[in-house]
C-alpha cells in the first residue's frame, strides 16, 4: 500500500494517468495470459482503494485526517479491513470476501512456483469486482454522512 511520497502533491490529472496505466497493465497482462502479473497489479490497486476508503471514511466522521496519516503504508491490509467494517463502512459480507481475497492472493503467491496454474482470469475478475465493491460501498457511506464531495478524493 505504498504511494510515492509526493502521492499528495500530485494533480488530480497525474493520479488519474497512474491509475488509467495501472488498469491498462492489468487488461494487458490479462489479454496476454500473464495472469500472474494481472493479478498482483490488481490486488495493489484493491489496496490502494481500501486505504483510500478508511481514510476518507475517517475523514467524513471525523472532519480530520486519521492517526499517522503519513505512515498508514506501514498498515496491514485486515487491519483496514478492521477498521472500515468497525466504522460501518463496509459490511461484513464484503468484509469477508476481501479478507478471503488477501488470504488467496497471500497463499497463491507464497506457492507461485508451484501453483502458476492457480492464476486465472477468474481470480483477477475476482479482484476487479471487489475494487468495484470497495469504491461503492465508500461512495455510499460518505452520502449517508453527508460527504459525497469526499468522493472526489479516492483517487487522491
Amino acid at each position: 500500500m505504498g504511494r510515492p511520497s509526493n502521492h499528495h502533491g500530485m494533480s488530480p490529472y497525474a493520479k488519474y494517468k497512474t491509475f488509467k496505466q495501472a488498469f491498462d497493465e492489468v487488461a494487458k497482462h490479462k489479454e496476454n495470459k500473464n495472469f500472474l502479473a494481472a493479478h498482483i497489479v490488481a490486488f495493489s490497486i484493491l489496496e490502494d482503494r481500501v486505504t483510500a476508503s478508511y481514510v476518507l471514511c475517517f475523514r467524513a466522521i471525523n472532519n480530520s485526517n486519521p492517526p499517522k496519516y503519513e505512515q498508514l503504508h506501514k498498515v496491514p491490509f485486515k487491519q483496514f479491513l478492521d477498521y472500515l467494517l468497525g466504522m460501518g463502512a463496509v459490511d461484513e459480507d464484503l468484509y469477508d470476501g476481501l479478507l478471503k481475497a488477501a488470504y488467496k492472493r497471500n497463499e497463491l503467491l507464497h506457492q507461485a512456483m508451484w501453483r502458476l496454474s492457480a492464476f486465472n482470469a477468474k481470480n483477477v475478475d475476482e479482484v476487479r469486482i471487489l475494487i468495484n465493491s470497495v469504491q461503492k460501498a465508500t461512495r455510499k457511506f460518505l452520502k449517508a454522512h453527508g460527504s459525497e464531495k469526499l468522493f472526489a478524493e479516492l483517487t487522491e
